[in-house]
């Protein structure tokens, strides 16, 4: 079997670099079929919501209502993704909805959800109504997914300092809008979250989770002083969060432990790891040892850097010799007038 590749060069080189791509799914007539045909589908039956409102259908305490959601979504997604790449597996589908009114989700990172925690795992994020930033679209930090070397149970955001992260997020993060049937399949590791909605309608999309042929769904809970990976008892995350799912992952077999890895950056060291661009984490390398001696600046300069617009900064990245000019620049005496 052909390992997980790319089919557009484009895609597979802005991945690598920035951690995601916009590619177009379905088009327009089709996402719209497709919205109406989830309307249908769940029809009189109470979805359930997170904390903030927001509907994720594999989370769905109705084990019943998510697995028909999951055969849906897969039987529309898996036509599909075999124009987008070769060699993948998927682990989940689903619907994702944001209400109308509905809260901003704020900057996260996912759990490994395969039994190799550093192994190549995507989502597929597929928008069945144009978005943006007034009505949910996704936001992300580019260049994130290379740099935590992140295991815990549940999602988590670095750095962990509150200032620290709103700096980071004016600083770096991009809105990802997006038109009805188009996608952002983007790495599991990637820093990333949604902007709220604003108006009086949902906004619906449909994802995939997916992965090399190589790895098998694996669920992350705390053990003793560190971390281990459960096989899931029937092989899919469909119903994992119904009422009587957490004893049946009690009983299931633990594939591997892990040390409690929980690396707490500060904003000068997460800064300088998204400009370096290294190698990503992985079991036996913690990028946070290359940076470690870095304390975040503070003053005027931190702050005029703080609202410096990100498309100047991509463009000093760009052009040959600009960073050294720029920073040649910056360290000449300032004249006060």
């Amino acid at each position: 079997m052909e390992n997980l590749r790319f089919l557009e060069p484009a895609d597979a080189e802005a991945f690598a670099h920035d951690g995601f791509f916009v590619r177009r799914l379905f088009e327009v007539e089709e996402a719209a079929s497709m919205a109406a045909e989830f309307e249908t589908l769940t029809a009189g039956s109470p979805l359930s919501p997170n904390e903030a409102g927001n509907y994720y259908s594999v989370m769905d305490a109705d084990q019943a209502l998510s697995a028909a959601i999951q055969e849906w979504s897969a039987g529309k997604l898996s036509p599909a993704m075999d124009r987008v790449a070769v060699g993948w597996k998927p682990i989940r589908t689903g619907v994702l909805i944001k209400p109308a009114h509905g809260k901003e989700t704020r900057f996260h990172l996912h759990q490994p959800i395969t039994d190799h925690p550093f192994g190549l795992s995507v989502i597929g994020w597929c928008a069945l109504r144009d978005c943006d930033e007034h009505n949910g679209c996704l936001r992300v930090i580019p260049g994130s997914h290379l740099l935590f070397r992140h295991i815990g149970a549940g999602s988590a955001i670095y750095p962990e300092n509150a200032e620290d992260q709103k700096l980071l997020i004016q600083r770096h993060a991009i809105p990802v809008p997006l038109k009805s049937g188009e996608a952002i399949f983007f790495h599991n590791g990637l820093l990333h979250g949604a902007h709220p909605n604003s108006t009086g309608q949902a906004r619906p999309a449909i994802g995939i989770h997916f992965t090399t042929p190589d790895q098998n769904p694996a669920l992350y809970r705390p053990h003793g002083d560190g971390m281990a990976a459960f096989r899931l008892p029937d092989g899919n995350y469909t119903g994992l969060f119904g009422a009587n799912r957490i004893t049946e992952l009690d009983k299931a077999d633990i594939l591997r432990t892990f040390p409690a890895w929980n690396p707490r950056p500060n904003l000068a060291q997460v800064e300088a790891l998204l400009q370096a661009r290294g190698p990503r984490a992985r079991e036996d390398y913690e990028p946070l040892d290359l940076v470690r001696h870095l304390a975040t600046p503070t003053g005027p300069d931190a702050t005029e850097d703080a609202l410096r617009p990100l498309a100047f900064r991509r463009l000093v990245a760009k052009i040959p010799g600009a960073r050294a000019v720029y920073r040649l620049v910056r360290s000449r005496p300032r004249i006060s007038k």
